[in-house]
């Protein structure tokens, strides 16, 4: 049978288990963030904040911050998921760690880096984001702009058409809110 997918796939043979291992070291050395009530300010800000855009509040009027509205919306996306769950967040800006990381490793394949000098580079990533005392851990909004970031590079990285271009700035534009 021709033209038919296999599962998993060449492609996820491929690239799966560098996910996976960025995955189970992401959390192997995030773990220790999941658990604590609030890690700095920022956090508490984007909780509150959150909060309150889903009991009705207007951003910017009831509420107001220096930060832009995109960071408020994803953590009052994931209340509205997961309820209030400091695990929920946490896991959720470790998986943006992933995101991040197999961005970075797939671009660099892309551009034709060898491919453990792409897996290092991954994991550099997560080292460095996750190592970092205290701040290093907290979720913020570098964690979710730079994913998306990271995603946008591996898209332009891939020979881009014009559709590759306009996705990479969609991603960029909303990073950038």
């Amino acid at each position: 049978m021709t033209g038919v997918a296999t599962i998993p796939s060449p492609e996820w043979k491929k690239h799966g288990k560098a996910l996976c291992l960025f995955l189970l070291t992401a959390l192997a050395l995030r773990v220790i963030s999941f658990f604590p009530a609030v890690i700095n300010h920022d956090e508490s800000t984007y909780i509150v904040i959150a909060d309150a855009l889903l009991s009705g509040q207007t951003y910017w009027i009831d509420v107001v911050d220096t930060k832009p509205l995109g960071i408020f919306l994803v953590y009052a996306a994931l209340e509205w998921l997961f309820g209030t769950s400091i695990f929920a967040l946490r896991v959720a800006a470790t998986l943006m760690v992933v995101v991040t990381a197999f961005g970075v490793y797939r671009a660099k394949l892309n551009l034709g880096s060898h491919p453990a000098a792409a897996r290092a580079a991954g994991f550099i990533f997560i080292f460095l984001c996750s190592l970092f005392t205290f701040y290093g851990v907290s979720p913020n909004t570098e964690t979710y702009f730079v994913a998306l970031t990271a995603l946008a590079f591996w898209v332009l990285s891939d020979q881009a058409s014009p559709w590759q271009s306009w996705l990479a700035g969609l991603l960029l534009g909303i990073g950038f809110v």
